[in-house]
C-alpha cells in the first residue's frame, strides 16, 4: 500500500508573552532595566511558574509611554563640507 503524502505546511506563530531574557533581547534594553521596572510596578509581569513573563502588548505599552528623543539643535557633522 502506498502512503499518502501530506503537503508541508508552514505556520508562523507570534508569541504573546516573553520571558525577561527574550523581552530584553527584542526591546534592546538590559535585563536589569526590565527587572527594575517590574519591581517598581511600571512594567507588569506574570508568573505562571517560577519564571516571570511579560505580555508583548504590555512591553509595547511600557516602551511607548516614554517620551520621544527630541531632534538635536547642534550643527550636524554630516552637514559639514
Amino acid at each position: 500500500m502506498a502512503q499518502k503524502k501530506i503537503p508541508a505546511v508552514s505556520v508562523s506563530i507570534t508569541p504573546i508573552a516573553l520571558n525577561l531574557e527574550d523581552a530584553a533581547r527584542v526591546s534592546g534594553l538590559p535585563w536589569s532595566t526590565l527587572s527594575e521596572a517590574i519591581a517598581l510596578g511600571s512594567l507588569k509581569a506574570k508568573r505562571p511558574g517560577r519564571e516571570r513573563t511579560v505580555l508583548v502588548s504590555e512591553l509595547q505599552r511600557w516602551l511607548q509611554a516614554f517620551d520621544d528623543v527630541p531632534a538635536s539643535t547642534a550643527p550636524s557633522i554630516l552637514a559639514r563640507k
